[in-house]
């Protein structure tokens, strides 16, 4: 089973119709559409909506999660007008929580055919005049709330996020005099395709995603040299093993990358700042 979370029923009505998929009548805190392969509800706004309503759908349908189930939210967001086009899909691959600054990472372990971005998660709408606060980055309302929902049931490679971006911090307007409804599935519906294409990537089977041996020596120098946490270890691990499967080539390039832009003469970062530091540029250098 592959769960599907949305916002708004407009950005769920193409891809309902599209699969096909029934709305199920009995009394249930959250609509909930479903086939024998998909299941989605409609969450609505803010990421708090996203997290309750995610945890319901995975609870609810707990005993249908196997191996090969993963979830999958998509929706529209906004852009800076420089930074991405109105009608422009993207595979998020870090969600920044505007109201404490936390980050959480999809771990993007298979190719994809859309661009990676950054997604900022906000409280409020943001319009033009706030832009400034957001100059590289797409932004939603919902996606880290659906995160850490998801987290709860599914390891973070199987948590898939996809951003259609809908305005540039605008109120979104018809010329055509179509009502909100109609403008926000229509963009769902242009983006269809790019959609469709992340949902049809099936899971990667873990016995598949392997560090050598050279890798594994890496990993471990990494690990000492920027003082990265367990948890940290974790993630570093994740982006390699994502980096290996996406090129095709050794995910000891990060090796390069790090010898080139820090102080390889050293055994270690000062600082646990510097590793953070480290860190996240080893993450921008892998994700790219």
């Amino acid at each position: 089973m592959i769960f599907i979370s949305t916002a708004l029923f407009p950005e769920a009505k193409p891809l309902i119709e599209f699969l096909g998929l029934k709305i199920l009548r009995e009394k249930s805190a959250f609509p909930i559409y479903q086939n024998e392969n998909y299941t989605l509800t409609v969450s609505g706004i803010g990421k708090i909506s996203s997290a309750i309503a995610t945890s319901f759908l995975l609870s609810r349908f707990e005993n249908t999660i196997q191996e090969s189930s993963w979830i999958f939210n998509f929706g529209i967001c906004g852009s800076p007008k420089e930074y991405a086009s109105i009608g422009e899909s993207f595979l998020i691959h870090k969600v920044t929580d505007w109201g404490s600054g936390k980050n959480v990472y999809p771990d993007l372990l298979f190719k994809s055919p859309l661009k990676e971005s950054t997604l900022v998660t906000v409280d409020r709408p943001v319009f033009e005049k706030e832009s400034s606060d957001h100059k590289n980055t797409l932004v939603d309302m919902e996606a880290f709330g659906f995160f850490q929902a998801s987290k709860k049931f599914f390891t973070s490679d199987k948590i898939r996020i996809v951003k259609t971006v809908s305005d540039h911090f605008t109120k979104l307007e018809s010329s055509s005099g179509s009502d909100l409804t109609d403008i926000v599935s229509e963009k769902i519906q242009t983006a269809l395709p790019e959609i469709l294409s992340i949902l049809t990537i099936p899971i990667v089977p873990e016995k598949k995603i392997l560090l050598d041996e050279k890798e594994l020596e890496t990993l471990q120098y990494l690990i000492e040299f920027l003082r990265l946490s367990e948890t940290e270890t974790i993630q570093l691990k994740d982006c390699m093993l994502g980096y290996k499967i996406k090129t095709r080539n050794s995910s000891n390039d990060g090796l390069t990358f790090l010898n080139q832009n820090f102080h390889p003469e050293e055994d270690k970062v000062k600082t646990r700042e510097e590793g953070k530091k480290g860190l996240y540029a080893l993450r921008q250098f892998y994700q790219s």
